[in-house]
C-alpha cells in the first residue's frame, strides 16, 4: 500500500560568505514538530519524488539530502529555481530511503548572503508499506466493501 505526504525542511541562513553549510530542520509530522533527523519507520520505504519551494528566498543556496549521516544522495539545483509554479523547474530522480534509514538535510550557500534569510523547502514523499500492512481506515473500508 502507498500513500503520499510532504516533508517540510526549514533553515535560517545567516549572513556570510559562500560555502557556508547550515543544518536543516525537518517537519515530518506537525504533531512532533521540527527535528534534525527523521528515521523511516519499520516496514516502510520512503521515496522522495519531488522537491520544491513556494516562494523565492532571494539567496543562492542548494539543499543536500543525507542518508544515514554520511552519504549525500541529492544536491538540488539552487532552491530559487525550484519554484512550484515554474513548469520547467529542475526535477530530481527518485531518492529511496529504506526502513530504518536516517534522513537529514543541510543547505550550502553558493554566494555571499548579505542578511539572515529563512528558507523553506518541501519534499513530496511516497510512503510504501511493506508486507501489505494497511492503516485502520483501509482495513475498515475493505471489511465493509467500500
Amino acid at each position: 500500500m502507498k500513500n503520499e505526504f510532504t516533508i517540510t525542511v526549514k533553515a535560517v541562513i545567516p549572513s556570510g560568505g559562500s560555502g557556508m553549510e547550515v543544518a536543516g530542520k525537518l517537519i515530518v509530522s506537525p504533531v512532533v514538530g521540527e527535528v534534525s533527523e527523521a528515521v523511516v519507520p519499520p516496514d516502510r520505504t520512503w521515496v522522495i519524488k519531488d522537491i520544491f519551494v513556494t516562494s523565492q528566498s532571494g539567496i543562492s543556496v542548494v539543499m543536500n539530502l543525507i542518508k544515514n549521516g554520511e552519504e549525500v544522495v541529492v544536491t538540488t539545483a539552487p532552491i530559487d529555481t525550484l519554484l512550484v509554479s515554474n513548469p520547467s523547474r529542475p526535477v530530481i530522480s527518485n531518492v529511496i530511503y529504506e526502513s530504518g534509514s536516517r534522513l537529514t538535510a543541510t543547505f550550502t550557500t553558493l554566494a555571499t548572503v548579505s542578511s539572515q534569510t529563512n528558507v523553506t523547502v518541501y519534499m513530496k514523499v511516497e510512503q510504501n508499506l511493506k508486507g501489505g500492512k494497511e492503516g485502520i481506515m483501509a482495513q475498515i473500508s475493505k471489511a465493509f466493501g467500500r
